[in-house]
Formats: C-alpha cells, structure tokens, sequence
C-alpha cells in the first residue's frame, strides 16, 4: 500500500547507497596509497643497502625525489582518512533519519490498518443491528413493533 513516506524513504535509501559506494572508493583509494607507499619505502630502505655496497653511488637527488612522493602519498592518505570519516558521520545521520522514517512508515501502516477495522466492525455492528430489527419488526425512529 502507497504510504506518504515511500518518497522519502527511497530519497533516503538512495542516499545511503551513494554514501556506501563513495566510502567503499575511499577505502580502495586509501589502500592504493598503502600500497604505493610500501613500494616507496621499500625502494628506498634498497637504496640504502646499495648506497652502503656502493660507496660512489650518489644517490641524493632520488632520496629526495622518493621521500617527496612518500609525503604527498602521507598527505592524500590522509586527507582520504578525513573524507572516510565525513562519509561515515554522514552515512549514520542518514541511516538514523531512513531508520525514523520507517518507523513513521510503520506507524502510519498500523493506523491504516486499524481505522480499516474499526470500519469492518462499524459495518459488521450496523449490519447485525439491522437482523435484529428484521427479527423483531422495529422500524428505525418508530419506537413500536409491527403487529
């Protein structure tokens, strides 16, 4: 049965979803940073050892050039970090508000329900009335029975 609430309660689901998908791409990308950043460092702790192997190896300007992308790969994991919290505060206010809403929903479906009852018993009651006076020959608004 169509409730006032199923327009919102799609919005809301929808919502929910988008959050879900760009806080699982932030997690993919967070990971994707790990993993550069592992291979950075790992490339230099290799650059070390050579450099300890090989004393006339000059390898500053990579150094510098490998410990620049590690801190811009520290910086956009954390900056990814901030996003996945964002997403994450505004993924619980949005499933708290989907969460009230079906409970309005299912609130609204009781009341329904109910007010289609009491109608059945309204009808039922009336209908019931209605035999007896048969039965018994009063005519409404009469006050007397049939001789």
């Amino acid at each position: 049965m169509p409730t006032p609430y199923d327009t919102l309660l799609r919005l809301q689901e929808r919502k929910l979803d988008d959050l879900r998908r760009e806080m699982g791409a932030a997690v993919s990308a967070l990971a994707d940073r790990q993993l550069e950043q592992d291979k950075v460092d790992a490339a230099l702790a290799d650059a070390r050892r050579r450099v300890q192997d090989e004393a006339l190896m000059a390898i500053d300007p990579y150094v510098a050039q490998a410990r620049a992308r590690r801190m811009m790969l520290l910086r956009d994991r954390a900056a990814i970090k901030a996003r996945l919290a964002d997403l994450q505060d505004s993924s619980t206010r949005t499933f708290a508000a989907l969460s009230t809403t079906r409970a309005a929903m299912d609130g609204y479906l009781a009341e329904v329900a109910r007010a289609a009852r009491t109608a059945e018993d309204v009808v039922a009651t009336d209908l019931s009335a209605a035999r007896r006076m048969r039965r018994t020959g009063h005519r409404p608004g009469s006050g007397a029975a049939r001789s």
